[in-house]
């Protein structure tokens, strides 16, 4: 396997028992993510409302990018932690745990109402952006399609 400084082991650039899979998640982490998220953007204070059970494996593992939205496959958030109430509508939203995130915007695009489901971190990451602010009609969304930019997470409970 692929070790920590890019090289494969003693025996050089032999790729013996090193599978595709494991090559393609080595790159998607030392590569894809470091290198695109651009990061030292503004930070900012997010929500995103999910069920319970969802919340705690979020707090545990971190956020993983859905598949589908206005803006394609990301990790939505809003503005204000009331408007997740009514923006969690999504086909896979549920009710009932807000995470509180700190989010660094990195490079934003600004896009219409209707955003563009067919948007994908692949295409923001060769624009050279690292996120979209949106309004759908209900309130800013912020969507990222790097876990990277997600600098914290925490229960947001209602104080």
């Amino acid at each position: 396997a692929l070790l920590e400084n890019g090289s494969f082991g003693e025996n050089g650039s032999s790729l013996e028992n090193v599978s595709l899979d494991s090559m393609t998640q080595w790159w998607w982490r030392h590569h894809h993510h470091r290198h695109h998220h651009h990061g030292g953007g503004k930070v900012l204070t997010l929500f995103h409302q999910t069920s319970r059970e969802a919340g705690h494996s979020i707090l545990r593992s971190g956020f993983r990018p859905g598949t589908r939205g206005w803006c394609g496959g990301g990790i939505y958030f809003a503005v204000k932690p009331w408007e997740t109430y009514h923006k969690a509508i999504g086909p896979n939203s549920h009710l009932g745990f807000i995470i509180e995130a700190q989010v660094d915007l990195g490079k934003v695009r600004h896009m219409p109402p209707t955003c563009d489901r067919s948007m994908s971190a692949e295409k923001m990451f060769r624009d050279g952006y690292d996120t979209i602010r949106f309004n759908p009609g209900d309130g800013d969304e912020i969507v990222v399609y790097s876990p990277d930019s997600i600098l914290s997470i925490k229960h947001f409970t209602w104080s």
